[in-house]
């Protein structure tokens, strides 16, 4: 009788445990299921999950790192729910790179194209994505932005590139852009030109 009992107090323990487990997304905000759905490639639970648009600028600190995450998940599909659902598109992670930074270092080449196309910053300070490009000396990649990327459509964009390219002391990416009908006459938005600033370096 005792050995029946006790059978039956861990098959209720085990029952009890299942249900925890089973219901344990009682217990988290609704941006942390978001980011579990993401981490679990869920792409419908996703979309189920975002129809309050309120909560894409809350203060849930787990928001900023959803497209990292389906980045590493490398789901493209995922990707693109997000940003067509005004997830911001250049935030940062704790390491301050942003999705298409971490894109392109672990190799996500679809997810990198589609970024760039649908306007990532791809150009900033140290970090960025052309600057690592430039110091990887990733010929490839330096010039499908150049030529694709959105967010260097304008002819100003691509002069902010430039100049900081003059600042690493690459030449082989000036003469990337001279291919492009850039000059050494070319003005940064001080009013001085591209010659004379290599002949400062």
């Amino acid at each position: 009788m005792i050995k029946k009992m006790n059978v039956n107090f861990n098959l209720v323990f085990i029952l009890l445990l299942h249900l925890f487990v089973t219901n344990c997304n009682l217990f988290l905000s609704k941006g942390e299921k978001i980011q579990k759905a993401i981490e679990s490639n869920d792409v419908e639970k996703v979309k189920s999950l975002i129809t309050d648009r309120t909560l894409f600028f809350t203060k849930d600190s787990i928001v900023p790192f959803y497209l990292h995450t389906a980045v590493k998940k490398n789901n493209l599909e995922m990707e693109k729910l997000l940003v067509e659902n005004q997830f911001p598109i250049d935030n940062q992670n704790v390491y301050g790179n942003a999705p298409i930074l971490e894109a392109y270092r672990l190799g996500s080449k679809e997810i990198l194209e589609y970024l760039a196309k649908k306007g990532a910053n791809v150009h900033g300070e140290e970090g960025s994505l052309m600057m690592e490009t430039l110091i990887k000396e990733d010929w490839k990649m330096f010039e499908y932005l150049l030529d694709n990327a959105t967010y260097l459509k304008s002819r100003n964009k691509k002069n902010e590139v430039l100049f900081s390219v003059i600042d690493k002391g690459s030449l082989h990416a000036v003469k990337l852009f001279m291919k492009r009908g850039f000059s050494v006459n070319t003005k940064d938005e001080y009013a001085g030109s591209l010659l004379i600033k290599a002949s400062t370096l």
